[in-house]
């Protein structure tokens, strides 16, 4: 730091420099995610707590995605594929830095994408655990049938939209039957 000091009565002006060293504790530092459980294409946004006298402007702040989630440059995390998804926060300042990793797990409905009419196929949930409670969509109630462990059995031609709920995730997946 320069600091200037200058005398009223004769104008006479002195610098003087001074090496200031600020010491940041990153270790105060979280990471964590608007949801912790998302269905496959949904996006949840990264919460980042940072210490005084840290912020996005004076401290190299970045991120990285790793398995079913990818993230972009303002850590918004998008789900790509049924599992566990790990975000990683690199916060550097002062010639310090810190990691922190944020886990995302990531529901989808498995199965085939195809069925035959008056066939059956099973889909299930995965990637998160839980009771799923399956429905179709009122034009696929009339085309097929789903029981409550995720068996379709296919009684017409057509598309139907299958939902599987497993707490507050909602899962759809489009299900075409063929004649």
């Amino acid at each position: 730091i320069t600091t200037r000091i200058e005398a009223k009565y004769d104008g006479y002006a002195q610098e003087y420099d001074t090496l200031v060293k600020v010491d940041v504790d990153l270790n105060s530092v979280r990471a964590s995610a608007s949801a912790g459980s998302l269905a496959k294409g949904r996006t949840t946004t990264l919460n980042l707590t940072l210490p005084a006298g840290v912020s996005a402007q004076n401290a190299a702040i970045t991120y990285r995605a790793a398995g079913a989630v990818s993230v972009n440059k303002a850590g918004k995390i998008t789900a790509k594929s049924a599992g566990n998804g790990k975000v990683y926060v690199r916060v550097a300042m002062g010639g310090k830095s810190i990691t922190r990793t944020v886990v995302v797990k990531v529901g989808d409905i498995t199965g085939a994408n195809t069925v035959k009419a008056k066939k059956s196929i099973k889909l299930k949930v995965a990637g998160i655990s839980g009771k799923a409670k399956w429905s179709l969509d009122k034009k696929g109630k009339k085309l097929a049938k789903i029981s409550s462990s995720g068996k379709l059995t296919a009684k017409k031609a057509g598309k139907v939209k299958v939902t599987a709920k497993v707490g507050k995730i909602t899962m759809t997946k489009t299900i075409k039957i063929k004649k």
